[in-house]
């Protein structure tokens, strides 16, 4: 198989980047199936504990989920190695027996998700609009460095050197390429997750009108309805989400970041 040749115009990157995914969906699966197991049953452990526990709560128990975004994260140390060293040539991540480099990569990305995450709380707990503009101004910043960085994670996939300071440099001229190419690579996919919920909204819309004309009374569904496990059902609903637009979502955005890093290295003197 020949190696990834990375692209500069937007356009023609995204048609690249979505037929490499097509060509090597064998190594996508195989490095993914592993990975899907451990993510499932992350989710449906929240699913279970959050039915059992927190059925009449306003929160959700969550640590399944946080479990899972680092078997997802494997996939892409994964998949960067398969885009920049080549499907004959990458070694998959082991999720039990991470490396140094590969700790760096989890790393920043668990210190992004939860700089983002306190962002979003305190915008959430702010009630003067000065502050939630000074919020919004800081959040867009975030984004802005954040992009900035994003070499650093496949420099980091393959175990090569480079530090914050020499990814933002790396990176400049490229914020908007990465952005826009991953959309228009994600965009089918994201139509796609769209129509799903469309028709998930039709699908329990209907099925409520059903229940409604067949039911006693009013009292009767509800109390019917408290008794379904709703977590449970909102984690089999969203298994196609789960297994297959997340993780190819993420490779489709793992390729354009890899094709903008080798772009980079090639052509900066």
């Amino acid at each position: 198989m020949e190696h990834f040749t990375p692209s500069f115009y937007v356009i023609e990157t995204s048609k690249n980047v979505k037929n490499f995914v097509k060509e090597h969906g064998y190594e996508f699966w195989k490095i993914f199936k592993p990975l899907s197991f451990f993510i499932v049953g992350c989710y449906l452990f929240d699913a279970v504990m959050s039915d059992l526990y927190f059925s009449y709560s306003e929160t959700t128990f969550g640590i399944g989920g946080i479990i899972a975004s680092y078997f997802y994260t494997c996939l892409a140390i994964s998949w960067h190695r398969v885009v920049i060293n080549g499907p004959d040539n990458y070694v998959p991540m082991n999720p039990f027996k991470p490396k140094k480099h590969e700790f760096a990569f989890v790393g920043a990305s668990f210190l992004i998700g939860v700089g983002f995450s306190i962002i979003v709380f305190i915008a959430a707990t702010l009630k003067s609009p000065v502050m939630i503009f000074a919020m919004i101004a800081v959040f867009l910043v975030a984004i802005y460095l954040a992009l900035r960085l994003m070499f650093y994670f496949p420099a980091k996939a393959v175990n090569a050197q480079i530090t914050l300071r020499e990814a933002y440099s790396l990176s400049k001229g490229y914020l908007w390429k990465i952005s826009n190419a991953c959309f228009f690579a994600s965009f089918r996919l994201m139509m796609l997750v769209f129509l799903y919920a469309i028709i998930l909204i039709i699908v329990f819309s209907v099925s409520a009108n059903i229940i409604m004309g067949n039911a006693i009374s009013i009292d009767t569904i509800m109390e019917n309805a408290m008794e379904l496990p709703v977590f449970t059902i909102e984690f089999i609903v969203a298994l196609p989400f789960t297994l297959y637009f997340q993780p190819l979502i993420t490779v489709l955005s793992v390729t354009v970041l890899s094709n903008y890093y080798l772009y980079a290295l090639r052509n900066t003197a």
